[in-house]
C-alpha cells in the first residue's frame, strides 16, 4: 500500500536575490573532499596526470568543466563553454603547457534583477602536456558550446637495441 505524502506550499513566498541560507555559492562535495585531502596529505594524493591538481580554483563557477580522455592515438580535452562565442575563447600552447582561456559575458537588462545565478568573468585553465603529445598537430573545434582540443600522440619510440662495442 502506498503512503500518502503531503506537499506544503507557501503562497506568501517572496523572491530573494540570494540562494536560501547563503549569500555565496557553497563548495561542491567533491571540492570540499579534495580540499580536506590536500590539507592533510598534500603530496600523497597529488593528481599528476595533466597537472590536474595544479589548477587554481576560481571564485564561483567561472572555471569551465573539463574532461580529459586518452586513447592509443590521442588525448581529447573537452571543455563546456555554454553561452560563449568562439571570439571569446583562446587556445594556445607554450612549451609543454596547453592553456584555454576566455571571458564569459552576461548581457544586462534594464529591468530590476530579482535573482542572479549566472556567472561571468575571465577564466584560464592550463594543462601540462604529456611527453608523447605532438604539439605541432594539435587542433581545436568549437561546436554547440563545447570546445574539443585534440592532442595527437607521437608514435612510441622504437624498442631499445644493443649496440656492439668494438676495440681498435
Amino acid at each position: 500500500m502506498a503512503d500518502k505524502t503531503t506537499i506544503r506550499t507557501d503562497k506568501d513566498a517572496t523572491l530573494s536575490s540570494a540562494p536560501p541560507d547563503m549569500a555565496t555559492r557553497p563548495l561542491t562535495l567533491r571540492d570540499e573532499v579534495d580540499r580536506l585531502f590536500d590539507a592533510f596529505f598534500p603530496a600523497a594524493f597529488a593528481r599528476t596526470a595533466f597537472g590536474l591538481g595544479a589548477w587554481p580554483r576560481l571564485a564561483g563557477d567561472i572555471a569551465p568543466r573539463m574532461n580529459v580522455a586518452e586513447s592509443a592515438e590521442r588525448y581529447d580535452v573537452s571543455v563546456e563553454l555554454p553561452g560563449m562565442d568562439l571570439a571569446d575563447v583562446s587556445v594556445g600552447v607554450q612549451g609543454d603547457m596547453l592553456t584555454i582561456s576566455g571571458e564569459k559575458k552576461v548581457e544586462r537588462a534594464d529591468a530590476a534583477l530579482h535573482l542572479s545565478e549566472r556567472v561571468e568573468g575571465a577564466f584560464a585553465r592550463s594543462l601540462r602536456l604529456p611527453d608523447d603529445v605532438d604539439c605541432d598537430a594539435i587542433r581545436a573545434d568549437f561546436a554547440k558550446g563545447v570546445l574539443t582540443v585534440t592532442l595527437p600522440r607521437r608514435p612510441a619510440d622504437k624498442a631499445a637495441r644493443k649496440i656492439e662495442v668494438t676495440t681498435h
